[in-house]
């Protein structure tokens, strides 16, 4: 879905991260807060970058070796364009096989996928560092919604270590829930 017409459409109507809708919205927030003291040389790797907007943030924040990976080949191409400096790979986390990193996130990415798909990637993401930072919609328990496309929500923090975790849930000001992650 996310590599063919589905992804392609996804990529355009997201805003660019010039647009201030982009910059003053509340993952921005969000990621802005969490990653306050995160030092600025810290390798990062985003899991389901898009077209970069997450990227262009964590740049205006003053990070400087950033890895985005997409299966979508269009977004790869308008991130690659716009931030060359940066490393985008045009891969699915499954199959992927990084290095280490300092800092893993992703945001609204494994909302996009089954349950029953999770835990393998959630071991690689901790395979791949200490440090996971994520946002995605919460419920108590898994189940599916339609918002705007199905997906799931649920309790993404139980299948992280909880017990190294700092653990916020927020409302966002539209229909859905996030619930935010950060290990530290």
């Amino acid at each position: 879905m996310w590599n063919g017409s589905y992804g392609n459409h996804y990529t355009d109507r997201n805003p660019d991260f010039t647009d201030i809708e982009y910059t003053t919205s509340f993952k921005s927030k969000i990621m802005q807060s969490f990653l306050f003291d995160t030092p600025r040389d810290s390798r990062i790797l985003e899991i389901g970058c898009n077209r970069g907007n997450n990227i262009g943030l964590l740049l205006s924040m003053g990070f400087s070796d950033i890895t985005g990976i997409d299966v979508n080949s269009k977004a790869i191409g308008l991130a690659q364009s716009k931030y060359p400096e940066f490393n985008f790979i045009n891969t699915s986390i499954q199959d992927y096989e990084p290095d280490e990193f300092d800092l893993v996130f992703t945001t609204g990415v494994l909302i996009h996928m089954s349950p029953y798909e999770l835990l393998p990637i959630v071991n690689k993401m901790k395979r791949i560092s200490d440090n996971i930072f994520g946002m995605e919609y919460y419920n108590e328990s898994f189940k599916r919604i339609k918002y705007p496309v199905e997906c799931w929500c649920g309790p993404y923090d139980k299948l992280f270590d909880t017990t190294r975790m700092e653990i916020h849930k927020m409302k966002e000001d539209t229909n859905a829930p996030y619930h935010v992650y950060y290990m530290a």
